[in-house]
């Protein structure tokens, strides 16, 4: 939940609620879009997903696996 916590708080729309699955979005991205992040790491209090750890050295995810973040 820090993760989204910081999404909602970078985007101003409010407390994070939950983290559903990036999959219920429909449709999906196509498989040659390429995935900007991943394994992302925050401890909730950064202003913006930037200033969060991240994995990047290793692009090994595919959109089955985007998330999502519900906001207040």
């Amino acid at each position: 939940m820090n993760d989204v916590a910081v999404v909602c708080r970078e985007l101003g729309c409010g407390a994070a609620i939950w983290t559903p699955s990036g999959v219920i979005y429909k449709p999906l991205a196509d498989e040659d879009q390429k995935v900007l992040i991943q394994d992302v790491n925050c401890t909730g209090v950064e202003e913006n997903l930037i200033q969060c750890e991240q994995d990047e050295d290793v692009f090994s995810c595919s959109h089955n696996e985007d998330a999502g973040a519900k906001c207040e």
